[in-house]
């Protein structure tokens, strides 16, 4: 019996402790960037039904979009 090694527990009590705050940082920094991509995503839907839509040019006449060109320089309605 004296050929027995014991086996070092206060080394695997720390690869254990290490471990475990490694899996806590781990969860920690995926909880925190899930919820900045959220945050996003969501932002960005509430604005999009917000925005104006302009319409710039429908390019079926020309002379349509020459008008639609002077009325954007000009600030009046086409």
């Amino acid at each position: 019996m004296k050929k027995v090694i014991p086996f070092p527990q206060a080394r695997s009590k720390r690869v254990k402790a290490l471990m475990k705050t490694e899996a806590q940082r781990l969860f920690l920094s995926m909880s925190l960037f899930s919820l900045i991509l959220v945050a996003v995503f969501s932002n960005d839907h509430l604005m999009s039904s917000q925005r104006p839509v302009y319409l710039i040019s429908d390019n079926t006449n020309p002379l349509n979009v020459e008008r639609l060109n002077r009325a954007i320089a000009s600030a009046q309605p086409v």
